[in-house]
């Protein structure tokens, strides 16, 4: 080499030298920090998952530490580092090694054991999906950075694991963001695409078709409050939308549990921080403040056990627990805005790919792959093929070329030999070539018979080789199949859309339940308040929380929130209440905002053309035109009306009590397909509309008012079938709860909610 080519820092000035050293440090953390595309592991993961499939049983971490040390230049530390990561479920969802020993928890990720006392192997998830049923010859492969082997570029597992992991990294200017997805989602769509491939080779997946697979699912108890959005974001092939999450906290009358923290964040820093701030006596008055806000609604923060990833904040007596939760979830990254950045590495560079196309590209390297293997197997049966008619052709005459292959002092002079000999028989010196490659024992034991029996079966095995290159697609599908079934797990998060109702306490807040056992739990929770079930009916998707006597919207609800009510609109462009002054009797409309609405009001949700209920127990459709509207709560014009309902409804049922009846919960049918109906109003004050629904709902759930029951201790009534009481000509029913009823005789008290009966009708 010449001086003159040899570069100088004389021949290139700064700008260009840090250029040129962030490429190239940029390009060596996307190469080793990003997950490939067709993977889905990072460098350190993948040869982890490569050098640990020889093993038959787990080894000791210490001694993988060697192994993997040997192609990972990274260090001793960070192998160990991403084995036990690879470990945790609250981390991967379906762990890819399996670890003998204490891994680490939830609350306390890093609290695993020293490796000498861990020992470690692939998980079976991990041997199932990138090891077996794929041919390791079709794998790209390159030198390890020590030149002394060889490892793969990335594996092909046998399902897109880039969408079931997930991924989050931060590097030198560069970010990988990738939500993941529940693994039975990502099989599902796998079988649709595959399904749709193989009746249409020209097949394009267009993403509406795929929405329902890609809704992230994370292995924790997260809650996701705006799957809607992301599902119509996703059919607009919009992959950008942030995911709006919550974690897990549990309320009752007198603490706050937090159980889980949204996904991205580690619940043992959160929780450290925290408990640092609440114990801040000194330093900067921005903590000192913080922790006298905090301590002003809880006490202190504590954690529960060491088997269980929950912290108890004690709430102050006279304190609203709602509010306190409110007051520090904020500090506890409770809530959380997951920002996808679809960034993987190919060939070392960096490459953005959404989910659709990912699945796209992990299937045409699965089928490549496949279509290797089977490429493979038919050139072993091509090469067994070639062998036996070798053997064949001289299995009459095995002395003579036994006695021919020893009397020679080379391979090259005993094949000349054996194919001078043989020529008779038309031998190839291919043919030669291969009997003198085989052992004497087996030309020994040659059996024309047998021969003839394995060249037959060789043929059949040929014809079903051709065969499978003709059904790949449902190759793939028995493939994720199979995995589906095996490793069918139960989905930790949940979606604010599941919700199917509320359990109200007092005017202190609202926890939202996604089904009936969910629902008893919330009820066997000990308050100090009066406890309400209310279920949302689909009919009125517009919801708005009350909160200091005015509206707000629901909007991507949490589980718990701290208001005094909900209100639920039909879904109209506007919102209409009727508004019923239950002390001078008067009547407003009020649109849009509604303010002041809890006391000495009745509030009702209507629409343009409603359903009146009368004092009398009159039914009369009414228009909003017949009434004064207001742009907030006022006093209107004097009626009679007692309560209102929405049109988009039919063959309705109304149960109401009065405090002058008690025990006594009158059922009376109000709307027919073609008529009205009437109320039987029972003469008293405080009357109250318990429920209305209709006919037809099989399991009914009733919050039985205090001052409407006598010498009976019911809050909460179930009843099922209550269209088993009514015919045609039945409108009005009775259900009296006292025991000594013929009804209240078939009411059972629910075991654990003392409070709670069901009447199956």
């Amino acid at each position: 080499m010449k001086e003159e080519d040899l570069i100088t820092t004389k021949n290139k000035n700064s700008t260009q030298e840090l250029i040129e050293d962030s490429i190239t440090y940029g390009s060596s953390v996307i190469a080793d920090k990003f997950p490939n595309i067709i993977d889905g592991l990072k460098a350190i993961q993948r040869r982890i998952v490569w050098f640990c499939r020889k093993l038959e049983r787990p080894a000791g971490l210490t001694k993988l530490l060697g192994v993997v040390g040997e192609a990972h230049t990274g260090g001793e530390s960070s192998i160990e580092d991403a084995t036990i990561r690879m470990s945790q479920d609250f981390k991967v969802g379906n762990p890819l090694v399996r670890i003998d020993g204490k891994n680490g928890e939830y609350y306390d990720p890093g609290s695993a054991a020293g490796s000498r006392y861990l020992k470690a192997i692939n998980s079976d998830f991990a041997t199932d999906v990138f090891l077996k049923g794929v041919n390791s010859r079709t794998l790209p492969m390159t030198a390890t950075k020590d030149f002394l082997t060889v490892e793969p570029v990335h594996l092909i597992p046998r399902l897109p694991t880039a969408l079931i992991l997930g991924n989050t990294t931060i590097g030198y200017g560069f970010k990988s963001k990738v939500p993941m997805i529940q693994f039975e989602d990502v099989c599902d769509m796998v079988i649709h695409y595959a399904t749709m491939r193989r009746t249409n080779r020209l097949y394009i997946p267009h993403p509406k078709e795929y929405v329902k697979y890609m809704i992230p699912s994370f292995p924790v108890r997260n809650l996701i409050k705006n799957r809607e959005a992301l599902e119509e974001a996703y059919a607009n092939e919009d992959y950008t939308v942030p995911i709006e999450m919550d974690g897990c906290v549990e309320i009752t009358g007198n603490d706050i549990t937090l159980k889980a923290v949204p996904y991205e964040f580690d619940f043992g820093v959160v929780t450290s921080n925290f408990r640092n701030i609440l114990a801040t006596k000194s330093g900067s008055d921005k903590n000192r403040s913080k922790a006298k806000y905090y301590l002003s609604y809880i006490a202190t923060a504590n954690q529960l056990s060491a088997d269980e990833a929950e912290y108890l904040f004690p709430v102050k007596s006279g304190r609203n627990p709602f509010e306190a939760w409110e007051a520090i979830k904020t500090e506890l990254c409770f809530s959380s805005s997951f920002h996808p950045i679809y960034n993987y590495s190919i060939d070392g560079k960096a490459i953005t790919v959404n989910p659709l196309k990912l699945l796209e590209v992990w299937y045409s390297n699965r089928r490549a792959s496949i279509i290797g293997d089977l490429n493979y197997k038919r050139s072993e049966l091509l090469h067994e093929e070639l062998k036996l008619r070798a053997i064949l052709l001289v299995c009459d005459e095995v002395d003579k070329v036994i006695q021919t292959i020893r009397s020679s002092s080379t391979t090259e002079e005993a094949t000349e030999k054996l194919y001078r000999a043989f020529r008779d028989k038309k031998i190839t010196y291919k043919q030669a070539e291969i009997i003198v490659g085989q052992p004497l024992a087996t030309l020994a034991r040659a059996n024309k018979t047998a021969i003839l029996n394995k060249l037959e079966q060789n043929k059949l095995n040929q014809s079903n080789n051709l065969k499978q290159l003709d059904r790949i697609d449902d190759m793939i599908i028995d493939d994720v199949s199979y995995l589906k079934k095996k490793y069918k797990t139960s989905r930790i998060t949940r979606y604010s859309d599941e919700f199917k109702g509320y359990v109200q306490y007092g005017n202190l807040g609202i926890i939202n339940f996604f089904d009936e056992r969910d629902m008893l739990n919330l009820l066997k929770t000990k308050w100090s308040c009066r406890k309400f079930i209310h279920f949302y009916d689909s009919k009125y998707p517009r919801r708005y929380i009350v909160k200091n006597n005015r509206m707000e919207p629901m909007i991507n609800p949490s589980r718990e929130i701290w208001c005094q009510d909900v209100l639920c609109y039909p879904n109209t462009k506007e919102e209409l209440t009727l508004c019923i002054n239950k002390t001078d009797k008067s009547t407003s409309i009020v649109e849009k905002s509604v303010e002041g609405i809890f006391k000495d009001w009745v509030i009702c949700p209507i629409t343009r053309t409603f359903y009146a209920i009368h004092r009398n127990g009159t039914i009369t459709e009414e228009t909003v035109s017949n009434f004064t509207v207001r742009k907030n709560v006022s006093k209107g014009a004097r009626t009679d009306l007692v309560y209102a309902l929405p049109n988009k409804v039919e063959n309705v049922i109304v149960f109401h009590m009065v405090a002058s009846a008690p025990n006594i919960v009158r059922v009376d049918r109000i709307l027919k397909k073609d008529s009205l109906g009437k109320l039987i109003m029972t003469p008293g004050n405080n009357w109250h509309v318990l429920a209305i629904c209709p006919m037809n709902k099989k399991d009914i759930y009733l919050n039985i008012p205090d001052d409407c029951t006598k010498n009976i201790s019911i809050q909460h009534l179930k009843i099922c079938n209550i269209g088993k009481l009514f015919n045609d000509n039945d409108d009005h029913h009775l259900i009296d709860v006292n025991k000594a009823s013929a009804l209240g005789k078939k009411l059972k008290r629910h075991d654990q909610v003392r409070t709670l009966f069901t009447l199956e009708l």
